[in-house]
């Protein structure tokens, strides 16, 4: 089958902040990024531990997904990202400014109020930038330019990873049609 859906509260423990608590979830089947991005820190941290609060899991209603789970979550999660690239700062700028580009295609039939990207850089098979931006009013067909910045320097990019994030299960997530 397709299995549950969970929901979960937690936090990552430092020495070198305090901890957020947030809540989250995990479709079936998926793997995910956990993060706590824009922590203020006055050092460098060095080791954190993931500490969770609270685990809730939720059945998918077989009715809901007409028996076919993969299906209808590719359906709803069908967001094509082409022309993915890395562009390092200039040597000119003031300012040192990594950006990672691409083109963002709504190919499913839904529109979305918010649909959450990470957008993650490797350095061989090590993370060394993680970004998570958030495009509004996506409809279907919809296509777009999208860019991430980091504002700190970074060593050669290998690879960028461009992940959706967006809960198929919360009605709230969806722009009726007409509107």
């Amino acid at each position: 089958g397709s299995g549950p859906a969970c929901f979960a509260v937690g936090s990552f423990k430092s020495g070198a902040f305090e901890p957020q608590t947030k809540r989250g979830y995990l479709l079936p089947g998926e793997t995910k990024y956990l993060n706590a991005l824009g922590v203020k820190s006055d050092v460098r941290p060095s080791a954190s531990e993931l500490i969770v609060e609270g685990v809730s899991w939720h059945k998918v209603n077989l009715h809901e997904t007409r028996h076919d789970f993969a299906t209808w979550s590719g359906s709803r999660l069908n967001f094509l990202v082409t022309d993915v690239k890395y562009v390092t700062p200039a040597p000119s700028d003031p300012i040192t400014v990594s950006r990672a580009t691409f083109m963002l295609t709504n190919d499913t039939g839904f529109g979305y109020y918010n649909v959450g990207f990470f957008v993650v850089l490797y350095s061989g098979s090590r993370v060394v930038g993680v970004n998570r931006i958030v495009i509004s009013d996506l409809r279907p067909g919809d296509r777009r330019t999208v860019e991430a910045s980091w504002f700190f320097d970074l060593p050669t990019i290998s690879k960028v990873d461009v992940k959706p994030e967006v809960n198929i299960f919360d009605d709230r997530v969806y722009i009726p049609p007409g509107k």
